[in-house]
This record gives C-alpha cells, structure tokens and sequence, in this order.
C-alpha cells in the first residue's frame, strides 16, 4: 500500500513537471516571448551519444542486465502462456454476471436469490479449481524448460530462485482471480442500480395513489405482506434483505478464496500454498455493497407507502370491526338492518378479492395474497357471526312459538276434574280464540319473513328447517285442538254443576244436626268433674267440626262464584258459632278453675307467681260475671255460672296471703320476721302450702306481713341489678391488636367499655344510696370500688398508651438513644413495664381478670410520670436544634425526628428539603456521598462550588445543612457573576438557555 502510494505521487510529480517544461518551451520559442520574460538564451537539449570505449559503470550495467534476465520472471514465457489462456478462456466469466441475473426466473423469494447466488458462485469456482487451476499447471509443466533450470541441482542449495519464479506464478494467477472477483461485483452492483431510480410513487403521480403503470421493470425480490396483530408486517423484513445482500457479496468474494497454487498440483507439497484471493474489508468490497445498498435504500419506501392501499381495512385487523359486531349484535334491530350489514360485509370482502395479489415496486414484487386472504376470512367470519346470530335467533324465537302452542295445546286437553280446573281451563280456551291464537299468527308471520331472509343469506340445518315446517303446520292444528276441548269441557260443566247442588244439600242437613247438638248444652246443670270434663270433650269436638264446616261453606261458596252462581250464606253456620260461645267460655272456665284450684291451694306455694294467679283469676272472675248477664233466660247455664263465681269469689280473699307468701325476695330473715310478727314458725319449704298458712290464720295479719314483703321486693329488685351489672362485665373484653410488624399489642376500640363504665358508676352510686341496700350495702360498695379502679386503669392506660405510641418509632433509633440517653433509659423502663402489662392483658382479655393485675395503677401512673419527663427533655432537644438552624422551624416535630433517627443516611433528609429551603426539591449526592449539587422542582441543576461531606459532622445534620446554605448563597452569587460576563459575548436567547433561572 506504501509503495503503491509512492509511486502513484512519483508519476504525478513527473507528469506536472514534463506539462510544465512542454509549456514553458512552447512560449519560448517566440522571441517577443522571451523577450517580455527577459530569458536571453535557453539550454540546449542534450543528445544521447554512444559510447564505444569501456566506462566505470559498463560491468555493473551487463551484471544487472543478466541478473534481470534471470530474475525478472515477468518475462518468462510462460507469463504469457498464462496470460493467453485467461484472456482466451476466463477473462469474460463471472461468478455472477449482469447476464446470469437479468435472465434469472426473477422475482425471487430473497432466500432463493441467494441460494441462486450461491449456486452460480460454486459453479464458477469448480470451473476454476477443476479446469483453469488444471490449465495453468499443465502450461507450467509442459514449458519447464523456461525454469528448468532455476531448480538446483544440489540439496543445500538455495531454492530462492524457483520459489520467486512460483511467486510470480502465483501473484499473476492471483490477479487473474482479483480481476474476475472485481467484474463480478461490477456487474452485480451495476445490476441493482438498475433499479435506483427507486419506487416512491409519492413523486411519480400528484395523487400519492399506487399504479402498476409506474413499475415495468421486472423486480428482483418477492416481499410477502401478512397480518402481525393489528399491524402489517413484511416477510422477509428489510433488514433481513439488507443482510441477504451483504451475505451475497461475501459469496462472491470467498468464491475466489482457498485456491490452492499450482505448486500443490506439479509436486507432492506438504504445505497447501494458496492463491491470495480479495478480502472483504477492501474498498472495491466496500464500494460494491454500498451500491448495492443504496439501491436497497432506494426502494424501500414503496412498500411503506403501498401500506396505506389497506388502510380502509384497519378495523379488521385492530379488532375494532369485530367489537362493532359484536355491539351490533347486543342491540335489537330489524332485519332490514341485517341484511344490510350483511350486503356491507359482502361488498367488503368482494372489494378486498379485486385487490392486487402482486404489486410490482421496481425492485420489490409484493406478495399480497396471504393479507388478502387473512383480510377475507375476517371479513367472512364476521359476515358468518351475523348469520348465525340470525339462525340462532331465529331457532330461539321460533322454539318459543312452538312453546306457547305446546302450552296452549296441553292447557286446553288437562283433565280438568275439579271446579276451579275447569273454569280456569275453559277461560284460558276462550282467552286462547280471542288473544293468543291471533298474537301467534303475527308471530308466524315475522317467521316467514325471517326464513325468507335466511334462505338468502344462510345454508340451514336439517333440524333448523323442521323446526320452521313445525312453527307453519302449527296453526292449523292448534283451532282443531282448541274446537276438540271446547265441547270437552261443556260437558265437564254440567257434570260440575250437578256435583254443587247435591254438596250443598248434604252440606244444610250436617250444618242442621250440629245445631240441634249445641242446643243440648241448654239444659245441663249440673258441675261435677265428670260432667265438666265430659263438655269441655264435647265442646273440642264440636269446635272442630264448626272449623271443618266452615271450611267446606267456603269450597262451596268458591265453586259458586267460579261458576257463576248466586253465592249462599249457610247463615246456620254463623247461629251455631254464636250459640256455641258461651257454653264453651263457661265449661272451659269451670274447668280452668276447677284444675288450678287444686294446685293453688293443695301444691306447694313457693314456686307459684301471685302477680300471674291474680291476673288469672281476675280474667275467670270477669269472664263469668259477663256470663251472667247473657244466660238470664237459661236456667242451667245461668245456675253453673252462679256456682262458678261463688267458689272464685271465695279464693279471691286468699290471694292478698298467696302475693305475701309467694314473693321472690324473701329471704329467710324475712320468713323470720313474718315468724315473729304472728308468734308462730310458718312453713315455708318445698311441702308447704297455701292451705297450710290458712289454717294457721295468717289471713288477718296480712297487712303487716305485706310490709315485710314489700321491703324484700326493693331488696330484691336491687340484688338483681347488681347480679346483672357483674354478669355483663364478665363477658366484656378488651380488643388488642398487633402494633406494626412486632409482637407488641395495642388497646383498641374501649369506647363501648368506657361507655358502659360510667353509666354502671352511676348506677351503682344511686343503689348505695336506696334506703333498702343495707343488707347488699358492704357488696355494693365493693364494686363501686371495683368500678371507680377500672375507670381509673383505662383512663390512665389509654394516656401511656398515646405517649407510647408517639414515642416508640423516637426512641428505636440508635441516633436518639445516643443523643438523649437519660430520656433514653427512662423510656427502656416504661416500655419494659408497658410491655409486661400487654402481654399479661393479652393472655386473658377478660375486662375484669386484664384489670386485676397487682400493681397495675401504680405502674401506668408511674409510666405516665416518665413519659411526661421523656416528652418535656425532647422537646428541649428539638428546640436546641431548631435554634442552631432556625430553617429547623419549618418543619413539625415528626418531620424533624425523622430526620435525626437517620444521622447516618444524609438523604433522608431530601423529603423535607421543600419546606426548609424554598428553592431547593431535592440534593445531588455522588457515589462517596458527598453533596455536589442543588436541584429545584423543575429539575434544574445548580453546582456547588465545593463539595459538602456529611460523614464529618459526625451526625450532627443541622451542622452540614448549614454548609449546604452557605454553598446555596456562595454557588449563586459567582454564577451570577459568571453570568454578567457571559452576557457580553452570548446571544440572549442562548444565554437565558445556558444559566439558571435565578439569574
């Protein structure tokens, strides 16, 4: 390459040098010339003379000539031989010419051109290693004579000679090789520039519109389109053509490599010499694949622009054209708006068959057929989705026409074999002939037009045409089957008929029997056991049957009014009911009474409740005095009300003794007392009773002994309040929950608790103060006590709890513990007390048992002494620091203790940089995390002047800030300098651009 450069300058040199010196003799050969030049006289040319006598140089001058002869072997005939051949046989082959790839089966599928490629590059080179690389060795071997003699004819002699005649063998085959390389790469890229004229057809015709016209040239390469989601894609892409292309270059050019030197075919060499072949990294490679290339580049923007030929169907492969469909198909609509959906998809599809299956683009030949047909079956299955919605449809609605004349069908033919059946079948028949039947026929009629639609536009099932030959026979049938029922239940009508009037007169004849049974009730007078037991059998009986009559008057009445029929009243019925009710209500309370009497006088009396016996008897008492007045004109009746009321009269005066004796509250000082008010022991175990305290003539002191009761009630009624007051705390618990990610619990949600609290203190603070409590009162105070405890434990617990709570994130941090270490022992001591409450607390939850640890109180109270001292030194604290940097004060408490627990993390302290420093969002830190730079909410960055290092404040954060505020101002007041005498020499626009907005 040197020697190439240098001898390339030398001959420019001497070439400037002789057009110079012909010039300048040319213009003095005028005299006028070299008289205005002032040249007089010129150097006469030199003659070359011969020499005939011996010179100094005439000996070296012969050895350089025979050395010449003997080692310039360019001369050597066999050059020429070698020469002749290529240029007779090989000097116009190609691995690839213009010819081969004009005449090729163009366009191709760019794999196949490059098979192509490959294909005639191995042709050529077997030709060349099979015949050419035979030639030459046969020309060297048949003319040996012409180096014959360089071969020497000892062992130890130097083989240089021969080797250089080789060399030179070797560098003319290699030319030969170079020369063939170079024209094929010529004629490949001279093809490919064929078609650089490209194939924007933007600049073709003023309508940017694709036309076939423009491209007559044959393409070379086929370029599938397809369906990539929602884009369309090209196979193979560009990228994978540009790669093609360079792979064929290289084809081409490693064609002519691994060539063995014809020394491998005249000896048994060892060594496989090789002929040098051209390299892919050399200008003339290069030169080609940038041709080639361009021309590549060239044509690339048809097919982009061809694109825009299917931008109408982007719906389809966007998938928006299959959501309209599908929202089409979610309304209701008619079918003329089927059919012109349909008549829309089938224009589509037609429109997308006439498109171009090849579109020719110069270089490229488009393969469309594949997008076409992607195109078409989304347009077919949309079209098929409308169809068979349709089918579907139509099956549906047609189904439910078949339905209702099923249903009309086998309503109408229902056995009917009771009254209401048979009205309501014969109303659903009638209403079946004036409605229904002419609603079908409507319906049979959008049938048919939408079979119409279907034999049009669709290819039916077997099933689906049944179904339609169904829905057409149906109305034919369905009047025979209505005009069959219709006599059917004329005839079911009569026989109804007929069924009413025999029930309704057996129906009076029972109705007549029962009565003359409650009319026997008139003459019984007599109220032994057996007879009031025996009525109040007869009178159960006769009330069933009354129910069941009853009964059986409404079936009738219904199957009158369901017949039309003018409804009876069966007025017997209603006499019976009201001739039966006093006699019930008298027996069924000489009964009661009878019954209750024996267990109210003869039982024992401490289980009985007086406050219900009396309301009981009050209600007998009034029930048979209202008997009295209505059964005046019956002897019987009237003579057992009157013995009823006697006896219940008589138990009435016990029962002021049965509510003294019978009240809960007495307790057994009480029985003592009522014992010592009459001077006698009064039975009051589980065998006494109320006749027991009678016969002891209890009944005259009855008013003394009810003061002695009603005390016992008050005691009573507060001995229940309290009982219920410590039961509900019994069921009351505390909710924990857990705080954070640690195993420490809360107290949560004591509202209901506390509510609860105060409204039992009060409480409880009003029974102390009952005039009865005395003998509850040493009980009652003591949970007073309990109560007042417990309110002063949760108030007390729920404060430690809120200044713990504040507290806890505070002093986890190694920083502050390290900072304040006299608060920081003080809260280790309530948080190791606060802990072992909350675990305590947690195993049983109960309000009472969590409460009733030993010395809970004293330690919260204590607890809450310590946390007051804690929060008044961390307040000191902030304010120490707030001080030192009052920017300090702009922030809350929080945000400051967050800032110190992390002294060892500078950038927790960019968060809260805002509210400190008005312009600055957030700090630059590099990798040694050393502060280099400000930045504010816009993003602007301004550099400090020098680097801040937090790590050598030693955790003090307020100290390094402070560095931070005064870099602020340094950094800014020399940019502002920097800035004034940038001004003088910058355009504005530029310099407003170039510095920050604070200047």
């Amino acid at each position: 390459k040197i020697l190439h450069d240098q001898l390339k300058t030398e001959i420019h040199n001497d070439y400037d040098l002789a057009l110079r010196k012909a010039i300048v003799d040319y213009i003095l050969l005028d005299p006028n010339e070299r008289q205005r030049v002032k040249i007089q006289h010129t150097p006469k040319r030199f003659n070359l003379r011969t020499i005939r006598a011996p010179i100094a140089w005439h000996d070296a001058l012969d050895e350089t000539k025979r050395d010449l002869l003997s080692t310039l072997h360019m001369n050597n005939p066999i050059m020429t031989f070698l020469q002749t051949l290529w240029d007779e046989s090989y000097a116009h082959q190609r691995f690839v010419s213009f010819q081969d790839l004009a005449q090729a089966s163009l366009p191709m599928i760019p794999h196949d051109f490059e098979k192509f490629i490959e294909q005639r590059v191995n042709q050529m080179r077997q030709t060349l290693i099979s015949q050419w690389l035979n030639s030459c060795s046969r020309i060297v071997a048949e003319n040996r004579q012409h180096w014959e003699n360089m071969v020497p004819m000892e062992d130890d002699a130097s083989t240089e000679l021969v080797e250089s005649f080789f060399n030179t063998v070797a560098a003319r085959m290699a030319a030969h090789i170079r020369q063939l390389v170079n024209a094929s790469l010529e004629d490949f890229a001279r093809f490919f520039e064929e078609y650089s004229d490209g194939n924007d057809f933007k600049t073709k015709n003023l309508e940017s519109k694709y036309h076939v016209m423009d491209f007559t040239r044959k393409p070379i390469f086929t370029q599938r389109l397809y369906a990539d989601g929602p884009k369309i894609a090209f196979d193979p892409t560009n990228q994978d053509i540009r790669s093609m292309l360079q792979r064929c270059i290289k084809h081409i050019v490693n064609a002519a490599a691994n060539i063995q030197r014809i020394e491998s075919h005249l000896f048994d060499s060892k060594t496989k010499l090789l002929i040098r072949n051209v390299r892919n990294d050399e200008e003339i490679v290069e030169n080609t694949t940038q041709r080639v290339l361009y021309a590549l580049t060239k044509n690339i923007p048809g097919p982009q622009l061809y694109l825009h030929e299917y931008d109408a169907y982007q719906n389809l492969l966007n998938n928006k054209a299959e959501s309209e469909t599908v929202q089409f198909l979610h309304q209701t609509h008619a079918l003329d708006e089927f059919e012109a959906e349909l008549k829309q998809r089938t224009e589509l599809a037609n429109e997308i068959m006439l498109k171009r299956i090849w579109a020719p683009l110069n270089l490229f030949n488009l393969d469309c057929r594949d997008l076409n047909d992607h195109l078409i079956k989304i347009v077919q299955k949309l079209r098929s989705k409308l169809v068979q919605y349709c089918i579907d449809d139509n099956s549906k609605l047609n189904k439910e026409i078949v339905k209702e004349y099923d249903e009309i069908a086998t309503t109408v033919s229902v056995p009917a074999d009771e009254t209401e059946e048979l009205v309501k079948t014969a109303e659903y028949l009638n209403k079946a002939l004036e409605v229904s039947v002419y609603k079908l026929a409507h319906k049979i009629g959008e049938a048919k037009d939408r079979l119409m639609f279907l034999l049009d536009y669709a290819i039916m099932s077997p099933e689906d045409l049944k179904l339609n030959a169904q829905v057409f026979h149906w109305p034919e049938n369905i009047m025979n089957i209505l005009e069959l029922n219709q006599g059917r239940l004329a005839a079911l009508r009569e026989r109804a008929e007929e069924r009413l009037r025999d029930h309704i007169l057996k129906f009076e004849k029972k109705l007549e029997d029962l009565h003359k049974d409650v009319d026997l009730f008139k003459r019984k007078d007599v109220l032994s056991t057996d007879e009031m037991r025996t009525n109040v059998e007869k009178l159960a009986d006769i009330n069933k049957l009354v129910e069941e009559y009853r009964a059986q008057g409404e079936l009738i009445n219904r199957d009158q009014t369901l017949l039309a029929w003018e409804v009876t009243p069966f007025p017997k019925l209603q006499e019976i009911m009201a001739a039966k009710d006093p006699y019930e209500k008298l027996w069924n309370t000489a009964w009661q009474f009878y019954t209750s009497y024996e267990r109210w006088m003869n039982g024992p009396f401490l289980g009985l409740n007086a406050e219900a016996i009396n309301d009981e008897v009050q209600n007998m008492w009034r029930t048979i005095h209202k008997l009295q007045k209505s059964l005046t004109d019956q002897v019987g009746p009237r003579r057992v009300a009157d013995m009823i009321k006697n006896r219940i009269d008589k138990f009435k005066v016990h029962i002021p003794l049965l509510q003294v004796t019978c009240n809960p509250g007495l307790k057994e000082r009480h029985w003592q007392q009522m014992s010592q008010l009459v001077g006698l022991v009064l039975p009051h175990d589980e065998t006494a009773s109320l006749s027991d305290l009678i016969e002891l003539g209890l009944a005259k002191f009855v008013e003394k002994l009810d003061e002695i009761g009603g005390s016992a009630s008050k005691e009573y009624s507060l001995e229940k309040a309290m009982t219920k007051m410590k039961d509900e705390w019994n069921d009351m618990i505390f909710t924990f929950v857990k705080y954070r990610d640690t195993s420490a619990y809360i107290l949560s949600a004591v509202d209901d608790i506390q509510l609860m609290l105060d409204d039992h203190i009060i409480k409880a603070q009003t029974m102390l103060g009952s005039p009865f409590i005395k003998p509850l009162e040493d009980d009652m105070r003591s949970w007073c006590d309990r109560l007042t405890l417990l309110q002063d434990i949760i108030d007390i617990w729920l404060k430690v709890q809120a200044s713990w709570l504040y507290l806890e994130p505070i002093f986890s941090s190694d920083d502050i513990v390290n900072q304040m270490p006299e608060e920081g022992r003080k809260f280790a001591t309530v948080d190791n007390h606060w802990k072992e409450i909350m675990i305590n607390s947690v195993k049983d939850a109960h309000v009472l048992v969590a409460t009733d640890q030993p010395g809970m109180l004293e330690k919260l109270r204590e607890g809450f002494r310590l946390l007051e001292e804690i929060q008044k030194g961390l307040n000191n604290y902030l304010e120490k620091k707030r001080l030192f940097f009052p920017r300090f004060f702009f922030l809350s408490n929080e945000e400051l203790l967050e800032i110190l627990s992390e002294t060892k993390d500078p950038l927790r302290v960019q968060p809260h940089l805002k509210k400190c420093f008005e312009g600055i969002n957030r700090l630059e830190f590099n990798e040694q995390q050393e502060i280099t730079a400000m930045i504010s909410v816009e993003r602007e960055v301004v550099q400090f002047k020098a680097t801040i290092n937090p790590s050598k404040a030693r955790g003090m954060v307020e100290k390094w800030l402070i560095q931070v505020e005064d870099q602020m101002l340094l950094s800014i007041r020399m940019i502002i300098k920097e800035s004034l005498v940038a001004y003088a020499t910058r355009d504005r626009k530029q310099w407003v651009l170039e510095w920050p907005g604070q200047v």
